[in-house]
């Protein structure tokens, strides 16, 4: 079960994230359109549409139109990023994830519960 301390800080348990990783689709079956945003011709991060209120990007704080720029500190701007992030969270029991929202910083944070 997923627990909303706030907007921006949720508590996971750790098997939902073990799920996470060892489904064959990583995030992507979890109810998000994900896609690779530019600025300037440059890669900028994923950003995120469609995301249905019931699915696990809702239930941790994302909003449609967010772009995701980096997790704990490591830049995620392209697709070698997203994939070296898997081991990132993997080894982690916090997740603080730098999102751009409506032109703002903002930073999501998720704390796993073993």
């Amino acid at each position: 079960e997923i627990v909303k301390i706030d907007a921006e800080h949720h508590v996971i348990p750790r098997s939902l994230v073990d799920e996470i990783i060892d489904s064959d689709v990583l995030f992507f079956k979890f109810g998000a359109r994900i896609v690779p945003s530019v600025k300037d011709g440059q890669a900028n991060g994923f950003k995120l549409y469609a995301i249905r209120p019931s699915s696990l990007w809702a239930k941790v704080g994302f909003s449609n139109g967010d772009t995701v720029q980096a997790l704990n500190g490591g830049a995620l701007l392209d697709i070698e990023d997203a994939l070296g992030a898997v081991d990132v969270v993997k080894a982690a029991n916090r997740i603080e994830i730098s999102i751009i929202r409506r032109g703002k910083p903002v930073v999501l944070v998720i704390d796993i519960d073993p």
